[in-house]
């Protein structure tokens, strides 16, 4: 009889612990891959939305609006603010990344209307950029480009 009524009292908890645990586990790895990933820079091709899709729902429940200043990226997080520098006129801007993409593999992000003109994307349909994580929940931790390296410019004056 003591056996059944411990067998008992696990089921009513168990599901109780595997909420916790799946709650911690969710939470912890969500914070920890934002960690690994602030700071980080990549290159690669970007290309633009094409404005057929404004007003279309994106994967991240949104709709898109091809005037404010959004991305699509495959992997990182919804939210996630990055500084996009257009390697060729070396303008950068900040977009969210608020859907997935792009659907072509030789390509590493989609930005809307609006960030591609500033970038000076649209004319050329694809561009060579660089991309740097720089904050996550519309929070910025990080500024969009490295400041310039001062100390050769220092050591130059003291010299002279």
């Amino acid at each position: 009889m003591s056996k059944k009524i411990i067998k008992l009292s696990l089921g009513k908890h168990i599901k109780l612990y595997f909420l916790i645990a799946y709650c911690f586990l969710f939470f912890n790895s969500n914070l920890l891959s934002q960690r690994l990933i602030l700071g980080s820079e990549l290159e690669g091709s970007c290309s633009f939305y094409n404005d057929k899709f404004d007003g279309l729902k994106t994967t991240s429940g949104e709709l898109y609006d091809k005037s404010q200043f959004t991305a699509a990226h495959r992997t990182l997080p919804f939210n996630t603010l990055i500084a996009v520098t257009n390697i060729r006129n070396s303008i950068t801007i900040i977009v969210r990344i608020n859907d997935r993409g792009p659907h072509t593999q030789s390509r590493m992000l989609d930005v809307s209307g609006a960030a591609a003109d500033i970038l000076g994307i649209k004319n050329r349909g694809v561009e060579k950029v660089k991309m740097r994580v720089v904050g996550f929940d519309n929070f910025q931790y990080l500024e969009p480009i490295d400041p310039p390296d001062m100390t050769a410019e220092i050591k130059n004056s003291k010299n002279q």
